[in-house]
């Protein structure tokens, strides 16, 4: 029997591929190095990730208002909580198997066994994944993550719209896309968001999304589309992505952003963040352990005041679980840190002109891991990337590992 038949393999598969991410790393193949060793190095990781991408993290979304930012469309008032979405105005009767009218529902529902064409903006991926494709419930070249069914261009007739999924290696674009349905031909009415793709490095200040993280459609007739800077996978904090709402309309021959920012990068005419990142020292061993202290100090450079202010720290140390300090600020209910202790998002809150904030987060680490290292692990760097609300700042700052 071939072992790639197995469907519990393949259901992995089509969850480990839908979770991973090529965006969260830092450029260079220094970085690619670390993680290498952080596999080799540590058995739970791997088994961090088997639990991560089995389960289906919803977003949590904070929005953010700055009078006279520049490109943003108008958003609705700032929350701490997600907001809820205006009930949808049906237009007919649900057909089985579907979810109510504006929300969607997982897989490929009516899309199943039918033919679609597909066009993707890169040409690499419309290589592996455009032109006519049959949809299946399951892994396969292309899958349709979900569906909803939705009158998106007003004539009383519902169309199909559907979030779709191109793998390649670990990670793939993504198209939300709205079908009109037909028994044997259905056709794509057009494309509500194609998320970004390329081989090259990230840019920091590209302004299209990664990913899709959800959407519904609204009793207005638009859709909004929460939508992230990166992908997450690999025992990442669902926070670690800047996610975002914005809203999109058919406008009688494509679809057309009608509300929601423009934009992942913060305008520094409204508020200019800067971090200060000294190398991380760790100390001699005592009792098997090396303890170092990583400070980040934040300053707002002005004009006006930062609002919602947090750091995203990454790194590649493998410390202990972390405590003391400003931890406390980076912990989010039962997310904080998903059992691999590389990564966070430490809340700082508001931030005035002229103000300056420093973030203490001591770190513990065993000695065993230094037997696996070449030449030692003073090799590693981390960095730290500013944010305000559901904007960041480019480019995020980087640091040195030190050892005594």
């Amino acid at each position: 029997m071939n072992e790639y038949d197995d469907a519990d393999l393949r259901v992995a598969f089509r969850a480990f591929a839908e979770g991973t991410n090529r965006y969260i790393q830092p450029p260079g193949a220094e970085r690619a190095q670390h993680v290498a060793r952080g596999r080799v190095r540590s058995r739970r990781i791997i088994a961090t990730i088997a639990v991560a991408v089995a389960v289906v993290v919803p977003a949590s979304i904070v929005a953010l208002i700055q009078n006279g930012r520049s490109g943003s469309l108008p958003m609705p008032p700032a929350t701490s909580t997600p907001s809820t979405a205006a009930t949808p105005t049906p237009t007919a009767s649900p057909t089985p198997g579907d979810g109510p009218d504006g929300e969607p529902v997982p897989g490929p529902g009516a899309l199943v066994n039918t033919t679609l064409t597909l066009s993707w903006p890169d040409p690499s991926v419309n290589e592996q994944c455009g032109g006519p494709v049959t949809i299946v419930d399951g892994f396969a070249t292309v899958m349709v993550q979900s569906s909803m069914r939705f009158d998106v261009d007003g004539d009383g007739t519902r169309e199909i719209v559907a979030s779709i999924f191109c793998p390649m290696g670990q990670a793939g674009p993504m198209l939300l896309v709205a079908v009109r349905p037909h028994p044997s031909t259905p056709t794509i009415l057009g494309t509500v968001l194609a998320t970004a793709w390329g081989d090259g490095p990230v840019d920091p200040e590209d302004q299209q999304p990664a990913a899709i993280r959800d959407y519904v459609g609204l009793a207005d007739g638009t859709i909004r589309v929460d939508v992230a800077n990166r992908m997450i996978c690999c025992g990442t904090p669902p926070n670690a992505a800047v996610v975002q709402q914005r809203t999109y309309r058919w406008a009688g021959s494509s679809f057309i952003q009608v509300g929601g920012p423009t934009t992942f990068v913060a305008d520094p005419a409204v508020a200019d963040l800067v971090a200060t990142v000294p190398p991380l020292a760790f100390g001699p061993p005592v009792g098997g352990f090396r303890s170092g202290t990583l400070s980040v100090t934040i300053t707002n450079n002005g004009p006006r005041t930062a609002a919602d202010v947090s750091v995203y720290v990454y790194h590649h140390l493998g410390i202990e679980p972390p405590n003391g300090g400003d931890w406390d600020r980076c912990r989010e209910g039962d997310h904080e840190f998903i059992g691999i202790e590389n990564f966070a998002v430490c809340r700082i809150g508001d931030l005035a002109a002229g103000q300056t904030v420093t973030l203490t987060l001591p770190m513990r680490r065993s000695t065993d891991h230094e037997d696996e290292e070449n030449p030692s692990f003073t090799t590693y760097t981390g960095g730290v990337e500013l944010r305000t609300g559901t904007f960041y700042y480019p480019t995020q700052t980087t640091f040195d590992v030190e050892a005594a």
